[in-house]
């Protein structure tokens, strides 16, 4: 049975509402879906797991607007089965967590295992549907397991992702995509416990009323989250889809340990840092590498660019001036250009990014 039976004029505006804000969550979920696959940049794994990611949610979308605008048992019996769906999403988000911390991520008929729950669940369920029709089995004390089911496969994942970032950080993977990955999780998660609340309200405790509220804010959320996933994408492609820029170098984690060893000794004893008409290639030649693998270098073991790099030792050895010869008062832009800038504006953007603080300000906290 539906969620609704008798409808009133409030809840008929409140539907014509939730109504729109499925269509529009559905048409722009399917709408990027389809961009990723035909998109050509990044990684193809990347993208496409993303792709069938956001397909799985507008199916099982399309199972909770079902179930709550229509009354026919056929229907919401294969709306139920629209909602076994659910259970892609763990192992989905878990490839798509693999294919943005590692390039060399491979798809193997081994990562077919990881479907398991999902099929044996879809197809118990497509028999009780199908050959039974046993309301009472689907409702309840099928529904409670599969609810229970649901939250220990995403413990699991969850966990595989939490052991596996541990190990993501300490090769120095960029933490960028890590925190976007946190952001789809833990929305993921958020509408797991919407659908577990509606489950309790309506099929345990038969609270209509709350029921529909529940739903609605299970609408409005997923509509956020689309378009939380559109801005979130227009302004970070990289942590999106993973580009991994550096795909095609030839520096592996032995040699990038080494030649950041080496990089942290010729700033840390030589000053290169000093030098205000240091660049890219002009580093890297002590190193004997090119001026891009310095950048990914840069980029991958310190997380940072090469100018912040650079800077934040600038800074430091700025400070460090200030500190020493606070009594005498020296003259700022001499500071900044016996540290490496060549104007006091950048000089003072720097300062102020690394310390919360101008030159000035920061003379005057150590009087």
């Amino acid at each position: 049975m539906s969620i609704l039976g008798n409808k009133d004029l409030s809840i008929q505006t409140i539907l014509t509402v939730l109504s729109v804000l499925y269509t529009i969550a559905v048409f722009q979920a399917l709408l990027i879906a389809f961009y990723l696959v035909f998109q050509k940049k990044g990684i193809a794994k990347s993208r496409v797991i993303l792709s069938l990611l956001l397909i799985d949610f507008s199916i099982f979308l399309t199972g909770t607007f079902l179930l709550l605008f229509f009354t026919h048992w056929h229907l919401i019996y294969y709306a139920h089965l629209a909602n076994l769906s659910v259970f892609l999403a763990p192992p989905l988000l878990y490839f798509y967590y693999c294919t943005l911390v590692d390039e060399n991520f491979r798809l193997t008929y081994r990562s077919l295992i990881h479907l398991i729950p999902f099929m044996v669940i879809f197809s118990l369920m497509f028999y009780v549907i199908v050959f039974q029709f046993h309301r009472d089995f689907v409702f309840r004390p099928f529904g409670i397991v599969l609810i229970s089911a649901l939250f220990v496969q995403s413990i699991f994942y969850l966990r595989r992702v939490i052991i596996e970032r541990n190990g993501a950080v300490t090769k120095g993977h960029v933490s960028a995509k890590l925190k976007w990955f946190g952001y789809l999780f833990g929305g993921v998660f958020l509408i797991f416990v919407f659908k577990l609340l509606i489950f309790i309200a309506w099929n345990v405790l038969g609270f209509v009323d709350v029921c529909i509220f529940l739903t609605g804010i299970f609408f409005i959320f997923s509509f956020m989250m689309i378009n939380m996933l559109v801005l979130y994408g227009l302004f970070n492609p990289g942590s999106l889809i993973n580009y991994f820029k550096y795909q095609s170098s030839s520096l592996n984690d032995n040699l990038k340990s080494k030649h950041f060893n080496e990089l942290l000794f010729l700033l840390d004893q030589k000053k290169l840092y000093l030098d205000p008409l240091l660049n890219l290639d002009k580093l890297a030649r002590p190193l004997n590498i090119s001026g891009k693998q310095l950048s990914q270098l840069i980029n991958e073991s310190a997380g940072n660019n090469f100018n912040d790099f650079i800077n934040k030792y600038r800074i430091e050895e700025a400070q460090m001036l200030i500190k020493k010869n606070n009594e005498q008062r020296p003259n700022i832009l001499t500071i900044a250009y016996e540290v490496g800038f060549n104007s006091k504006s950048t000089f003072n953007t720097a300062f102020k990014k690394f310390t919360n603080s101008t030159p000035s300000e920061y003379r005057q906290s150590l009087s």
